[in-house]
């Protein structure tokens, strides 16, 4: 079940972002690295919209620390960022 949850993962965040980002035709996407739990070996690099001030994820993705803050992670992102945005 899990594996096919991930086959359609930029699907789920694509209707999410719909979601949260059609009523806006330029929303404003804050991007940050943050680590999980706090122990540096994963890593995930979170597109969000604010929302009413809330801030809203439209598209995560994580990494190894390996990977942090290097080229191609931030490519791999923003090219699946740019296939989930509405």
């Amino acid at each position: 079940m899990a594996t096919l949850m991930h086959n359609d993962r930029l699907a789920i965040y694509r209707f999410h972002a719909c979601l949260t980002c059609c009523g806006n035709p330029m929303p404003i996407l804050l991007v940050d690295w943050t680590d999980v739990r706090g122990q540096l070996r994963l890593m995930t690099l979170r597109a969000s919209v604010s929302i009413q001030g809330r801030s809203m994820i439209v598209y995560e993705r994580t990494f190894t620390f390996a990977q942090y803050n290097s080229p191609k992670p931030h490519q791999l992102f923003l090219d699946e960022l740019a296939i989930t945005l509405p």
